[in-house]
């Protein structure tokens, strides 16, 4: 999940496939660099890595939120975007239910 919401913001980082937003960019490229580095902590199960993978996570479905406040407003909301969220929020529940069910795995010394 979280290399599908990687290739999402990367192509969207070289390509504006959303009307009303400009996404090709740094910004969105570095969205994309940022999942694929979750990818990777999910694959090391480091409880502080999942926990930190989880917060990025929740950040950008919070901060896409916001910047759709009001409905209309300022930024549009697009069915891409709306794609993208969806995966965003499954990979959010993994990430939970890992932590929860203690299967991201204790700290290691280099964590502490």
């Amino acid at each position: 999940m979280a290399l599908i919401t990687a290739a999402g913001h990367l192509t969207l980082s070289v390509v504006n496939l959303i009307p009303g937003e400009t996404t090709a960019g740094p910004a969105f490229a570095g969205m994309g660099i940022g999942y694929v580095v979750v990818a990777v902590l999910i694959l090391r199960r480091a409880a502080l890595l999942v926990e930190l993978a989880t917060l990025y996570t929740g950040g950008l479905i919070a901060a896409y939120a916001v910047s759709r406040l009001p409905i209309g407003g300022a930024l549009p909301v697009e069915p891409i975007g709306l794609l993208i969220k969806a995966d965003e929020v499954a990979l959010l529940l993994v990430l939970v239910h890992l932590i929860r069910s203690g299967r991201a795995g204790p700290a290691t010394a280099a964590e502490t």
